[in-house]
């Protein structure tokens, strides 16, 4: 499914509601919501509308679709976007990062797996697309982004085209086994592969598993 809105601003405004109302229905039956966030510039502008609005946010788990392998400081970070704008003053969040500082590459891959153990059958992930048709941070053309639809990991290392390079991202199994996954877009060169269907493509690889889908041709 997916619903064309006129404006970007109108597509946060209902992906937004849709985000608030199912949060508040799992809290209701189970307590804690588990939320996975994207990056990038695009949902920048969505986070802040939504650290706006009342949640107790002590009851919901966030972490991240994908993350570059940069210090959590760095103005690359995705933890970084989302701690400076959805969690901004919101010193009693519940957020797990991908990145750990102290650790090198391999262990802090073992660590993210181990971490993210908790998102197993996430309630929301929110993805985005760029316009080469990745998804998280699995790319088309990347070896380890092809071996991803194989792992039974629930965070993968991928390689990005652009720099930094190297990234890790959650696995097509952890998107495949989400309740809810929402994808999110503006760009009509974006919706051109939205709709291409090609095989080599990672929207391709994981558009069943998308509950709905949420775009305007106006960036």
């Amino acid at each position: 499914m997916i619903t064309e809105f006129k404006t970007k601003n109108d597509l946060e405004n209902m992906l937004l509601k849709t985000i608030y109302n199912d949060i508040l229905q799992i809290v209701s039956k189970s307590g804690e919501a588990k939320l996975l966030l994207s990056g990038g510039s695009t949902p920048t502008s969505l986070y802040l509308k939504l650290n706006q609005m009342f949640l107790n946010w002590e009851q919901v788990i966030c972490g991240l679709t994908d993350e570059r392998n940069v210090n959590t400081n760095d103005d690359a970070s995705n933890e970084k976007l989302i701690r400076s704008t959805l969690l901004l003053n919101k010193p009693d969040s519940n957020f797990i990062g991908m990145k750990n500082n102290d650790l090198e590459l391999h262990e802090n891959l073992i660590y993210a797996n181990t971490v993210y153990n908790q998102f197993n059958c996430c309630d929301i992930i929110l993805l985005g697309m760029g316009e080469d048709g990745h998804i998280a941070s699995i790319f088309p053309n990347d070896n380890l982004s092809i071996d991803s639809l194989l792992s039974k990991d629930n965070v993968v290392q991928t390689n990005s085209p652009n720099e930094p390079k190297i990234r890790f991202s959650i696995s097509p199994k952890l998107i495949a086994e989400s309740k809810k996954c929402y994808l999110f877009f503006t760009g009509e060169k974006k919706i051109e592969q939205f709709h291409s269907n090609f095989k080599n493509l990672p929207i391709t690889w994981i558009k069943s598993f998308i509950t709905n889908t949420f775009y305007s041709k106006n960036t």
